[in-house]
């Protein structure tokens, strides 16, 4: 055993992780590279030479990597679960894998310890912390630590860390509110990161807390948006999909893409306009609907006024056909968008939005926003978050059943995980590209009316 001891600052959760081993859908060991580092590698020397042939160097001639088969690491026994652990100890693990998904971040001489989400039991941790203090920090003791930390106090705004880390913690303040919706906490933080990610280092210091009263002082209205707003934005979220379906390499990812992206173009048509028309079409052809010369005649009238209707038609005049459609129950269900609101909005939603508020809190401790920021640049991180957050409601709502029920706990942790998994890759500026290329994450208001439109 290791005599050695780190004192570090863990996150809270991460107290009810548990490795679920073999039984993995998202295998820790499966499909990216396991480096060794110098201290394992003398160890093995020293101790145990026979796994050195486990090993090789990497092409690029920076470090030792243990050996694949094809993509999965040779350690791996039919089951799944690693061989080095079971026979010497969690000692003779290479250091990425005995910390593993936790994330070391060094500042100035302390170090924090916040975990990754990309790893399915670490997801489900996160997702169903009891309440917002699990997102808080503890100091713990550890036998190791990673190699080569980076100090992010050399290029941070303070050289105070505590004033830093009260930023940080002020931060977490906006989105712990347990009375608020995820889609106030959001709001609140796209507020702040607006006027804050625009101050330079001075003002942000000095600034920070009276930027915070101001954005409590906001009201958020949780009223839908009108239908146009709304259609068009699912289509910029269904724009987005396709894409990540084309470019992810994750098997389970491209599969829950492919079902969202056939049922919104199959299912859910997203020219609100022509959503009206085709149901219109349908019941025209319903010998029932025919036999009734009352339903025949609205049916005319409001055939009549979607005529003259285009994607830019006066939203109040719009929402009145929606209304006569939905008063008289001849919306065709499952087969519009409207249904699928429908079911999200009266059960779904308040289900599923302490997950949503759990991710916002575990996405900021997982940088300890902004002082490790993903992004180097604090509103362009609350906008990728934001688009995470629409991204899972959208896939979240076409996963339901007929009578508004979500998929399982198994299946909402698959959907948050590969998700996360997506957008925190290597390729982490593309996919920033990829997003500004359909979003517009400069205006804050727009970002929050896209939160809002679904």
């Amino acid at each position: 055993m290791s005599t050695e001891k780190h004192f570090v600052q863990r996150i809270n959760f991460m107290k009810h992780f548990q490795c679920i081993g073999g039984s993995c859908w998202d295998n820790c060991c499966l499909g990216w590279t396991v480096d060794v580092d110098k201290k394992t590698l003398k160890r093995y020397e020293k101790q145990a030479p026979e796994l050195l042939d486990k090993t090789v160097e990497r092409i690029d001639k920076t470090g030792t990597k243990m050996k694949f088969d094809g993509k999965r690491c040779i350690c791996l026994d039919k089951d799944n679960m690693c061989v080095v652990h079971a026979k010497y100890g969690e000692d003779f693990l290479p250091c990425i894998c005995y910390y593993f998904p936790n994330i070391y971040k060094q500042l100035d001489k302390d170090i924090y310890m916040p975990t990754g989400l990309g790893c399915p039991a670490s997801m489900e941790a996160a997702l169903y912390a009891k309440d917002s203090t699990e997102f808080g920090w503890h100091e713990t003791e550890v036998p190791r630590v990673r190699e080569q930390l980076v100090d992010y106090m050399q290029n941070a705004i303070s050289k105070d860390k505590e004033q830093l880390l009260d930023i940080h913690k002020t931060c977490m303040n906006i989105v712990s509110d347990e009375k608020s919706s995820a889609n106030e906490l959001l709001s609140k933080l796209l507020l702040f990161v607006s006027e804050y990610s625009l101050m330079d280092s001075g003002r942000k210091i000095k600034k920070y807390k009276d930027l915070v009263e101001k954005v409590n002082k906001k009201e958020f209205s949780q009223k839908p948006l009108d239908m146009v707003t709304l259609v068009e934005n699912i289509s910029k979220i269904l724009d987005l999909l396709i894409i990540m379906q084309d470019k992810a390499t994750n098997v389970l990812f491209k599969a829950i893409a492919e079902i969202v992206i056939k049922n919104l173009k199959e299912s859910a048509p997203l020219n609100n306009v022509e959503s009206i028309k085709n149901q219109v079409d349908v019941l025209k052809k319903d010998e029932a609907v025919l036999k009734n010369e009352e339903l025949m005649k609205k049916i005319k009238d409001l055939e009549s006024k979607v005529g003259a209707l285009d994607k830019k038609a006066d939203t109040s005049e719009m929402d009145k056909i929606v209304e006569e459609l939905k008063k008289d129950k001849i919306h065709v269900e499952n087969q519009d968008l409207l249904f699928l609101l429908e079911k999200w909005n009266v059960k779904a939603k308040n289900e599923v939005d302490k997950l949503f508020k759990n991710y916002i809190r575990a996405k900021l401790v997982e940088c300890i926003f902004p002082i490790c920021d993903y992004w180097l640049d604090e509103r362009k991180t609350v906008f990728m978050l934001t688009i995470q957050y629409l991204l899972i409601r959208l896939i979240l709502m076409n996963f339901m059943d007929k009578d508004g029920n979500l998929p399982n706990k198994e299946e909402i942790i698959k959907i948050f995980q590969v998700v996360d998994k997506f957008f925190y890759s290597r390729k982490k500026q593309k996919t920033m590209d990829m997003c500004m290329g359909i979003f517009d994450c400069q205006q804050t208001n727009y970002l929050i009316n896209l939160i809002k439109s679904l």
